[in-house]
């Protein structure tokens, strides 16, 4: 053994123990493929969502169809009605009653679900009314009666057995007033349409449809506002499922389900009595439901996506308007529009929001789309063409209020197709749209202050690189009206640079005068080129013998230049 001064002995190195084996993994075990076990778990998904209900209810509907048309059982309508009516209220009373017996038993799932279906249909009879219709007044008069009695009868069961029914007061004011009005219509379409001739009823028919269209069911949407937003005290455990009846949404679904009953009770009266009816009339109805909607998100998302869900429900009024540019019917546009602008212009002003004021922009433009145009100004613009202008005005306005480069360029983009494409189609235009998306992007590059330089720099060397090339071919093309715009043009951008010097503080970016001069020397220079070459030969001699002297000239100073540099370098 050798001793280190240092470290001292060297002592023997310890054997490294070999690694220990790792055993190889068992394959996976694949359990053999059950047919019992895959029926029994599809068997209690079928179960937990019971969609017997459902289709309980579409066979109703359908047998009742199949019954109308089916003369053999029924000779005569009024058996045929009588029996129809009764079959759908016993259906509903058995609906009600079922629904309290699966709550006793904390069965709530099923028992939420038959909740639904009742108030899906609690306007159902009414439309076997608009067959009662052909008949006498007192059959109307008593189908309605009847039916109005049993819905006041189940709603006032489920209130008295459901403890956790979410039916506040203020939802059955709502319900009072649909009740009546499908009581009442009918009868009053009857007593209207009686000894009354063609031409008499088809503008009567028109009033009619308005009101009902334009006036009362958006009037039926917009009590959805009095609707109380705040959650219901139930007595359930804490691992139990909440009800459907019992949801903080529940006011407002069970209301839009009653109007919905009686959009379709309208649609049925129209069709028996021959009136005009499209799918264009529920469009303001529509604009109020999704008004409400924005109205009560509290109600209806979580308190996470309450914020996003805002945003996105108060597009929805703007894209209906937006909607009714595909209708004929410009007064009902025109009415949302203003509307819309209205209510945007509140929201923008009293909550500081910023997507409120575009759409209140977006609205106002849409105004003067859907205003009664004179056949001299605009009369050959169609509504599609007259959108498509006002959103690319919209965008090019937005870009002017913006400093965003990317918005710059894109509003360069709408403002030349926007001339391209509205401007009658000739050389002049073309070439001039052109000309102003590039001058627009050229003037919006002074404001991009916050851009990175480089980026920034790159894109405007494009742009004006684009600019004098344009200049450049059309000039060359056309130099009896390019000419004078393309110095028109180079002009305006020189003024605007000069005037944004004051209002700014500081010059601009030197490439754009730059580009802005080329664009404004070009024309008389082209022209200049061509009078050359039609000029006599002795002429041309004399101004090249001129060009020849300066030429020398230029060359004796750059001489003079190098050799005062050469001297000064040697010396040192």
């Amino acid at each position: 053994m050798i001793n280190d001064p240092v470290s001292g002995p060297n002592l023997p190195t310890p054997p490294i123990p070999p690694a220990p084996s790792v055993p190889p993994l068992p394959p996976p075990i694949i359990p053999p493929f059950d047919p019992g076990a895959a029926v029994r778990h599809w068997a209690r998904i079928l179960l937990a969502r019971n969609p017997f209900y459902i289709v309980s209810a579409a066979l109703l509907l359908w047998s009742m169809r199949r019954l109308s048309l089916d003369s053999r059982i029924f000779p005569r309508e009024f058996p045929q009605l009588l029996f129809n009516f009764s079959s759908f209220q016993v259906y509903e009373l058995l609906l009600a009653g079922t629904a309290i017996a699966l709550a006793r038993r904390r069965i709530w799932y099923d028992a939420g679900l038959l909740v639904g279906l009742e108030n899906l249909f609690v306007c159902v009879p009414f439309l076997l009314v608009s067959q009662a219709l052909l008949l006498e007044n007192w059959t109307a008069f008593a189908l309605c009666l009847t039916g109005c009695g049993l819905a006041l009868l189940r709603v006032s069961a489920l209130k008295h057995w459901l403890k956790e029914l979410n039916m506040p007061a203020r939802l059955l004011w709502p319900g009072a007033f649909l009740l009546c009005f499908n009581f009442v219509w009918p009868v009053l379409i009857r007593y209207l349409h009686k000894d009354l001739a063609v031409p008499d009823w088809d503008q009567r028919g028109l009033a009619l449809t308005s009101w009902e269209w334009n006036w009362i069911i958006p009037a039926a949407v917009a009590l959805a506002a009095i609707l109380p937003s705040k959650t219901l005290p139930t007595g359930l455990a804490a691992n139990e499922e909440l009800p459907f009846y019992a949801w903080r949404s529940f006011p407002l679904l069970a209301l839009f389900l009653w109007i919905s009953g009686t959009g379709v009770h309208l649609y049925c009266i129209s069709y028996v009595y021959g009136l005009p009816w499209r799918v264009a009339y529920v469009a303001p109805g529509v604009w109020m439901a999704a008004w409400m909607l924005w109205r009560q998100v509290n109600n209806l998302a979580p308190v996470k996506a309450r914020g996003a869900c805002q945003r996105i429900l108060l597009l929805q009024p703007t894209l209906i308007v937006l909607a009714c540019a595909w209708t004929e019917r410009r007064s009902m546009g025109l009415t949302l529009a203003l509307l819309n602008t209205l209510a945007c212009g509140a929201i923008s002003f009293v909550r500081r929001d910023r997507l409120a004021l575009h759409l209140c922009a977006v609205s106002a433009l849409l105004v003067g789309v859907f205003l009664p145009h004179p056949a001299s100004v605009g009369g050959g613009v169609g509504l599609a063409e007259a959108l498509c202008g006002g959103g690319l005005i919209y965008m090019v306005g937005w870009a002017v209020l913006s400093a965003r480069p990317k918005l710059g360029i894109l509003g360069g983009l709408c403002l030349g197709i926007g001339l391209a494409g509205l401007l009658p189609t000739t050389t002049l235009t073309v070439n001039f749209a052109v000309q102003a998306g590039l001058i627009f992007i050229l003037l919006h590059s002074i404001r991009w202050i916050g851009a990175a330089k480089s980026d920034a720099a790159t894109a405007r060397k494009i742009c004006g690189a684009y600019w004098l090339i344009h200049t450049v071919v059309w000039v060359m093309a056309k130099p009896s009206n390019g000419i004078h715009v393309t110095m028109a043009c180079g002009a305006s951008v020189l003024a605007v640079y000069a005037c944004a010097r004051f209002i700014l503080g500081g010059w601009g970016p030197a490439a754009i005068a730059y580009c802005a001069g080329a664009v404004v020397c070009w024309g008389p220079l082209y022209l200049a080129g061509v009078c050359l070459l039609r000029a006599p030969d002795g002429l041309l001699t004399l101004l090249g013998s001129f060009a020849l002297f300066g030429l020398g000239t230029l060359a004796a100073f750059m001489k003079v230049r190098l050799a005062t540099g050469a001297k000064s370098s040697h010396s040192r």
